[in-house]
This record gives C-alpha cells, structure tokens and sequence, in this order.
C-alpha cells in the first residue's frame, strides 16, 4: 500500500518503510528515522500533512 510520510511528503510503500510510529491509535509511516524523530518530537505539527507530494519539507 501506498502511503505518505507526513513529514516530508514522500510517497512510500509502506511494506518498505524505514521506520513507523503509533499516534493516538493510528500508524504513521516515514521514509527514514529522522522523519520519525521530527514527528516525535512534535507530532501535532505534521498530523494533516499526509496529502504532501515530495519531499517539500526536506527532511533526509
């Protein structure tokens, strides 16, 4: 399945995720572990961001 890293945008194949995290129920996947600290760190600031193409943010 197709899924969107919702720090930096990046379309990944969520089979292939370099890291995931669990936020209030629900399964977030990102395309490196930096994109999960910075999601940790502030999860609030980059829930809603899932509809990002790219890597607009530049995280990796």
């Amino acid at each position: 399945m197709r899924v969107t890293d919702p720090v930096c945008g990046m379309q990944i194949d969520s089979t292939e995720a370099a890291a995931t995290e669990t936020f209030q129920g629900r399964r977030y996947y990102f395309c490196s572990a930096s994109c999960r600290d910075r999601f940790r760190a502030s999860p609030e600031r980059y829930i809603g961001n899932e509809g990002a193409v790219g890597h607009s943010r530049g995280c990796c």
